[in-house]
């Protein structure tokens, strides 16, 4: 057993693992968080924010694991979703077929850019229920910080609660990001646009706020021709 012998190193435990093949080219020791199952998750939350890493021991040596990347393609079935809204309702996707319905993921609740993004949608909200869409915005708060910002700006946009951020995981939009040289996790701002059909019409991937609602609005429009 090799100790710890310094306070940088006893973060980590040493912990002897069996020898494996010549050929193996693995490293014969592996670290891990103290307290913590192999190839457990780790939430910290720090500053408002959550920061998620998992750890996989491979051949007795820890790596992590960013986020591994999935794409919804054009054409592919919305994967479904059950979230509950600020006001604690319970909205599932799949019960809005024969609607379009537009939903769009932000990373946090009264923040400059989603601030302007949730105002730029409910501005047109009224034009998205005319041209038969239905309008949800998706963001890892909660149903009561949700309520907050909804009550402080005055949005019409129905706001869905995906705290365990499971929903921005499945659609690919959980990533790495980097802010003021910090890396941490968090969600990447998207829309998707699905038909009645439950299918995904149209996706913007790194949405840029300044006249996304609009270009959606279009979008949407011309799916009703």
């Amino acid at each position: 057993m090799i100790r710890p012998r310094t306070a940088a190193d006893a973060s980590f435990r040493l912990v002897p693992v069996p020898r494996l093949p010549a050929n193996a080219g693995a490293a014969r020791l592996s670290t891990q968080p103290p307290c913590a199952a192999p190839a457990a998750p780790l939430s910290l939350r720090r500053s408002g924010h959550c920061y998620r890493a998992a750890w996989v021991h491979v051949h007795g040596e820890k790596r992590q694991k960013k986020g591994m990347r999935v794409t919804i393609k054009e054409g592919a079935l919305a994967p479904n979703f059950t979230l509950v809204d600020a006001d604690g309702a319970t909205v599932e996707l799949s019960a809005q077929r024969g609607h379009l319905v537009v939903v769009y993921f932000y990373p946090k609740d009264d923040t400059p850019g989603c601030t302007t993004e949730a105002k730029d949608f409910t501005c047109l909200a009224g034009e998205f229920e005319r041209a038969g869409a239905i309008l949800f915005g998706i963001s890892p708060d909660s149903p009561a910080s949700h309520r907050k910002f909804r009550e402080k700006h005055g949005l019409d946009v129905r706001l869905l609660s995906d705290e365990e951020h499971s929903v921005a995981e499945t659609y690919g939009l959980w990533v790495e990001k980097t802010m003021y040289g910090r890396t941490f996790m968090g969600v990447e701002r998207a829309t998707f646009l699905i038909d009645t059909s439950g299918k995904v019409a149209r996706s913007w991937l790194k949405v840029k706020v300044p006249g996304h609602a609009e270009e959606v609005l279009e979008a949407v429009r011309a799916m009703k021709g």
